[in-house]
């Protein structure tokens, strides 16, 4: 297939904000709109920022991008699955400022690895064999991209830590070698995340957030090697500190939403993890278990950390999908689409969002929205699909989950960019779809890095 990363329609940035994240107003000339991966790409990540001219406001701090390059620009906001981000492709050459902090850029030319291939990038040593840790390994697990440094990104493996790479992908190391290094080897790290600001001084490493069967709540401020534990509302669920997924607010790094593990709940924490609140939840969502949180990214901060989206997990639609514009407070079922079993993750451009699952009202696979979540319209074939994560010129649609034996990937499909409503099947010669899947720029080329269960870490380079 062929990548054209030339000068590219607003939406192009807008994407970017999937892929690294900050925040970005929604603009015609300018500031671009938000991309969400969580994700995050990002969760986790997302990037958005300036396409063509004008400069990308966003978050608390944001530099102005120049006339359009190729380059990762200005600060502009966006939305990411994991994490969010403020600067996009096209969005400006020389405004890779924010507020005075230059922020790394791509290397400018090719990573490295093979181009328009999945190629496994599993670090040595890592067990995928089901049977290990007393029969409970289900392999990797999701993939962060650093919203400061697209270079370094973070995997996490159930019973084994987090692993960095500083190549884009290509070669992983543990890093989670300090104080609780030994709890977080410990579990199944069902949800992560990393903070959103793409603004940070990039020599300061990123917070990591952890969710899973380890118990509590876990944080890292420097990069996975320490970690910090704090425990979640104990408000009389069955398990109440097992966290399923967490997501961060693209505005705010500290404002932080979670779903449980197999069991109704969501909790919210203003303070990064420290504290947490239980919201209660109508009588529609009361019953649905392992909800994934996510926030929408409206182009305002305001809005946006009072706008969520919840999927439940698969019951067959009786739980669905539910939206909050008021911080939780209130809910209304939005659609039937549910996740499937492990995983969900959400896809962001400008006011674009796509999510994907099964028991959806107009079908299983991806569902679009052009108003943030509120209404849905059916995009691509009817296959059960878990996540979608995109770039500047495809958003992709992928199954995968807790299957030893893996799940077929025949029907992984990509709608193309800007508008996303024309489907195509594409094939992946891998045994199951990533549990979240990471996308970063390295100055050339886009780069998917996703935890694919016993599958084990796979990278795709995608061709210009």
């Amino acid at each position: 297939m062929s990548w054209r990363i030339a000068r590219a329609p607003v939406a192009l940035g807008l994407v970017l904000a999937s892929i690294l994240g900050c925040s970005s107003t929604h603009s015609d000339e300018g500031g671009g709109g938000a991309g969400r991966a969580h994700a995050t790409i990002g969760g986790s990540g997302g990037v958005a920022g300036a396409a063509g001219k004008g400069a990308g406001s966003g978050g608390t701090s944001g530099g102005s991008g120049e006339a359009g390059s190729n380059d990762l620009g200005a600060a502009g906001s966006a939305v990411t699955g994991g994490g969010a981000g403020a600067s996009a492709m096209n969005g400006g050459g020389a405004g890779r400022e924010c507020g005075g902090i230059a922020i790394p850029k791509g290397v400018g030319a090719p990573s490295g690895g093979s181009v328009d291939r999945w190629t496994d990038v599993t670090p040595a040593g890592i067990s995928l064999t089901q049977s290990d840790f007393g029969n409970d390994n289900y392999g990797a697990q999701d993939v962060l991209v650093d919203p400061a440094r697209p270079s370094d990104l973070y995997a996490f493996f159930c019973h084994q830590g987090v692993f960095k790479s500083i190549d884009y992908g290509q070669t992983f190391t543990k890093v989670n070698t300090g104080a609780n290094g030994d709890v977080i080897d410990s579990g199944k790290p069902w949800g992560e995340a990393i903070e959103t600001d793409r603004c940070r001084d990039p020599a300061r490493p990123p917070t990591l957030y952890s969710a899973g069967s380890q118990g509590r709540f876990w944080r890292s401020t420097d990069g996975g090697v320490n970690w910090q534990g704090f425990d979640l509302p104990d408000d009389g669920k069955p398990r109440p500190q097992d966290g399923y997924d967490v997501d961060v607010d693209p505005y705010d790094s500290q404002h932080l939403i979670l779903g449980y593990h197999e069991q109704p709940g969501v909790s919210e924490s203003m303070d990064g993890g420290e504290t947490w609140r239980a919201l209660e939840l109508p009588s529609g969502m009361d019953a649905g278990g392992s909800w994934y949180v996510f926030f929408i990214d409206t182009g305002e901060p305001a809005t946006t950390r009072d706008t969520w989206l919840a999927i439940a997990q698969a019951t067959g639609g009786n739980d669905g999908t539910w939206r909050t514009a008021d911080g939780g407070a209130s809910f209304q079922r939005v659609d039937s689409n549910e996740h499937g079993h492990g995983q969900a993750q959400l896809f962001q451009t400008g006011g674009i969002v796509y999510m994907a699952g099964v028991y959806g009202e107009q079908g299983w696979g991806v569902s679009r929205s052009t108003d943030f979540g509120a209404t849905w319209t059916h995009v691509g074939s009817t296959a059960a699909q878990n996540g979608v994560y995109g770039t500047g010129r495809f958003v992709y649609a992928q199954s995968g989950g807790a299957n030893a034996g893996g799940i077929d990937q025949s029907q992984s499909e990509r709608g193309a960019l800007p508008g996303g409503t024309d489907w195509n099947t594409w094939p992946v010669p891998v045994a199951n779809g990533p549990k979240r899947a990471a996308v970063t720029y390295d100055g050339a080329h886009y780069i998917v890095v996703g935890g694919n269960w016993l599958s084990g870490l796979y990278r795709y380079v995608e061709p210009l």
